[in-house]
């Protein structure tokens, strides 16, 4: 859950009002928009978005819920994706929402997205990313790329038909467009929501799927493959030493 802000200047965290009220770093009407709403996790709905990431992150996020504060910087990267929205909504399009539902050990399971944009002339689904793309690693990410082909499953009923999918990744100076190829995931999302309802129901943390973002998650204190990790790298240090 999203706090506030991790205030730069003064070396601490302070709550949005805080923030507002002070203004020395941004004008108050700025600072407002800034403002993170987040929404609680509902039991037996799961998010297109928990399903393509880690699912011990998206377990832990469930069950151990943390006060975050984030830097004016990283609300700042944040809101540029509503900004590219809102540019979609310049053209009649709004935000679509769309949901499927399953079976898991006989409870119903909802598994929802919302659509950024979709084409009826092309009849092509995307999916708007806002990220710094010289710094990309390689593009289109893995986990876009799994995202946009769900989204073609959920979707899918919605639109008369789906010809394709494409990814728009945008930052203030460049963008990229990426084709993805159309694939039924029905099953891979099958095997992914029963894995974290399980999890979740069940209390106990799905198996790990380490990657180059463990380094930076909120959660790497919790995750035991995180804690063996940092041990084997504190005796690695002082061995050398």
């Amino acid at each position: 859950m999203t706090k506030g802000v991790s205030c730069i200047p003064k070396r601490c965290n302070i709550t949005f009002d805080d923030c507002v009220n002070c203004s020395k770093c941004l004008p108050p009407a700025i600072l407002k928009t800034l403002r993170i709403h987040d929404h609680d996790a509902q039991r037996n709905t799961y998010w297109v978005s928990e399903l393509v990431g880690c699912l011990r992150k998206a377990y832990y996020k469930r069950k151990i819920p943390r006060d975050e504060y984030l830097t004016l910087e990283e609300l700042y990267r944040m809101k540029r994706g509503t900004l590219l929205e809102r540019i979609a909504d310049s053209t009649g399009w709004r935000q679509l929402e769309g949901s499927i539902h399953c079976k898991v050990d006989g409870e119903d399971i909802k598994i929802t997205a919302r659509l950024d944009c979709y084409d009826p002339e092309k009849r092509t689904i995307y999916e708007l990313k806002s990220l710094q793309i010289r710094n990309a690693r390689v593009l289109p990410r893995k986990k876009d790329v799994l995202q946009v082909r769900c989204y073609g499953l959920i979707f899918k009923d919605v639109f008369s038909e789906v010809k394709g999918l494409k990814i728009a990744y945008l930052d203030m100076n460049e963008f990229k467009v990426c084709d993805v190829g159309l694939e039924d995931m029905t099953e891979w999302v099958s095997q992914r929501v029963t894995a974290l309802h399980r999890a979740s129901r069940d209390s106990q943390p799905p198996p790990k799927e380490e990657s180059y973002e463990c380094r930076y998650c909120e959660y790497a204190s919790e995750c035991p493959s995180q804690q063996i990790l940092a041990l084997h790298t504190q005796i690695y240090s002082t061995q050398k030493t």
